[in-house]
């Protein structure tokens, strides 16, 4: 799977090679079709949620082209920094036809085509804003995940060049989902990045979205298109055909890991409790695992400020695992003293207790903003905050 990964982004490389002045100055003949190209999800990272690109096929003047705005160079300086950022930039690249379903047989990626079923004027008025989208000054744009990707700008410029408004049909999203839930069904096949971009989330992530904004995408873009119209004074159709399928992916079968995070994570505090248990039977400190504890919990928290003052993500910001995962937890860790102590620092594990308790008890209206995953982590920051805290005097004090 590197090397059809690494295949994969060596072919990408070559889709934007072609010089404008060959991509056919002269006007569409009557004979032209123009599509949209629908691929299925991939087991890259960057691939997880599908694509979305543009067909442009003229048989009489015997040219076949795929405008793609999802092109990315893996050699930009500071590449995954600036990505979390949101200060990548992406390119309209092109390719024949060939070459585009070339790459994605070889990733072994489902590939759909609809035809849009517009004027010849719409369909000149597209290819050429095409064109000049291709153009140097104009084919990079700031890639934003949610709002502005290679799925969205193929769903604005299609609308924009349509001299007919386009009619959506929005009848099968009634249920109105959030942006968090929308990625949720494809980030199944990858428990732990699941768990990381949930955690890695902000409130922001858990508004409403319009069905309108479900199609960044690419899934939500074909099948909403599959049902939308265009409506003029003129004419009533269907925006496209129904979808064909160009190439059906075989299904690959993989054997999932035993080290999920629910198991992992649980198995986490079934170790902290242990160490609870043994700390009371033999009146005992532990000190160096509440300080691992700690100095993990702190770094954590200290990602998802930066990730919130730091990118330009919307979603990114207000992270609500802030209230159990504390940037100050790295200071703390200095400040650790014998457990049951009343000074400050054992106020202040009683005093972070508090929003990690609420977090716990909050569980069942909160279960969709944060992983269900998480709880057993929460379980266990929960024990070991209150038994730095003059709480454990009172804890003794009772058992004796």
């Amino acid at each position: 799977m590197v090397r059809t990964g690494i295949l994969f982004l060596l072919l990408s490389s070559l889709t934007f090679v072609l010089p404008i002045q060959k991509l056919c100055p002269a006007p569409l003949s009557p004979e032209a079709k123009v599509s949209l190209l629908t691929c299925s999800p991939g087991t890259e990272t960057y691939s997880l949620f599908g694509h979305s690109a543009i067909r442009v096929h003229d048989p009489a003047q015997g040219f076949d082209l795929v405008f793609n705005y999802g092109t990315f160079d893996f050699n930009t300086p500071n590449f995954y920094m600036k990505f979390v950022k949101g200060r990548l930039n992406y390119m309209l690249s092109v390719s024949t036809y060939e070459q585009f379903l070339r790459e994605y047989i070889i990733e072994n990626r489902s590939v759909y085509e609809q035809e849009l079923l517009i004027p010849h004027t719409s369909k000149e008025t597209l290819f050429n804003n095409l064109l000049e989208n291709y153009r140097p000054e104009n084919r990079y744009y700031l890639y934003d995940f949610f709002f502005d990707n290679c799925a969205t700008r193929v769903r604005d410029i299609i609308e924009t060049s349509i001299e007919a408004p386009v009619e959506y049909d929005y009848s099968d999203y009634q249920e109105i989902r959030t942006l968090r839930q929308l990625l949720d069904p494809y980030l199944d096949v990858s428990p732990w990045l699941d768990v990381g971009v949930d955690l890695a989330m902000g409130l922001a992530a858990d508004k409403k979205a319009s069905p309108h904004e479900y199609m960044f995408l690419p899934d939500y873009i074909m099948n909403i298109f599959d049902k939308a119209m265009i409506d003029s004074a003129d004419y009533s159709r269907s925006l496209c055909s129904n979808f064909v399928i160009v190439f059906k992916a075989d299904p690959e079968l993989s054997d999932p890991s035993p080290f999920t995070p629910h198991r992992v994570f649980w198995a986490l505090f079934l170790g902290a409790l242990a160490v609870t248990f043994i700390e009371f039977r033999k009146k005992e400190s532990w000190l160096w695992f509440d300080r691992i504890l700690l100095l993990v919990l702190g770094l954590l928290g200290t990602f998802f400020v930066l990730l919130w003052i730091g990118s330009d993500h919307e979603p990114l910001k207000a992270n609500l695992n802030l209230l159990w995962a504390l940037p100050l937890h790295l200071a703390a860790v200095f400040f650790l003293r014998k457990r049951g102590n009343p000074s400050f620092p054992g106020i202040y594990f009683l005093i972070t207790s508090i929003p990690v308790l609420a977090l716990i008890m909050a569980q069942p209206w909160i279960h969709h903003m944060m992983p269900r995953s998480v709880l057993p982590l929460l379980l266990m920051v929960f024990i070991r905050l209150l038994m730095l805290s003059p709480a454990r005097d009172w804890l003794n004090h009772r058992k004796s």
